[in-house]
């Protein structure tokens, strides 16, 4: 039998985070619905507005793609490391996207490919950000930047994107609702 003080915390833990609930991420998360085709050449998209920067976070650049398409990284085991993150086509192609801000001040900032993940959705997320490894915390962007206008991509392999997701990542207000807020639902 549950004490009330155990009664209280499951109904919270259960109710506090379920479809109601009003996370919605942060202000500076943003979606861009724009299907493209990435080539090996260097394409630019603008950007309007710019995507922001929310300094107490990690932020991350998503290219979601076709998930039946590819191999989520979980899946594969390889001794390229360097490479886990990029895409793995199912005839064993690597597909390796590379992809840099450009920033308010014109600065160019290269991001890595450093998780990809299938979503609820059967795309297949590819993340990009300034993290280094699972030893060492992502740098900060640059203090003088403010906002990216511009995103510059291409692909050693041809490439359809279906959307573009910028959001915030271990920012000291991620886990809100106990930590069991739904991010998932979002994707």
């Amino acid at each position: 039998m549950l004490t009330k003080r155990a009664a209280l915390l499951l109904s919270v833990l259960l109710l506090g985070c379920d479809s109601s609930s009003d996370y919605r991420g942060f202000p500076q998360d943003r979606e861009i619905n724009r299907q493209f085709e990435v080539s090996a050449s260097w394409q630019e998209l603008r950007l309007d507005p710019p995507l922001e920067i929310n300094r107490e976070g990690v932020q991350w650049l998503h290219l979601f793609v076709d998930g039946s398409l590819y191999l989520s990284h979980g899946a594969v085991v390889r001794e390229d490391i360097a490479n886990h993150a990029n895409l793995w086509r199912y005839d064993g192609v690597l597909v390796a996207p590379e992809v840099v801000l450009i920033a308010n001040t014109g600065k160019e900032v290269s991001v890595a490919a450093t998780a990809n993940m299938g979503t609820p959705t059967g795309e297949l997320s590819v993340g990009f950000s300034m993290f280094e490894s699972v030893f060492k915390p992502a740098p900060p962007f640059p203090e003088t930047i403010q906002n990216f206008v511009a995103v510059r991509v291409r692909s050693n392999e041809p490439l359809q994107v279906n959307r573009i997701r910028w959001s915030v990542d271990s920012h000291p207000d991620l886990y809100r609702c106990l930590g069991e807020c739904p991010w998932w639902r979002f994707w």
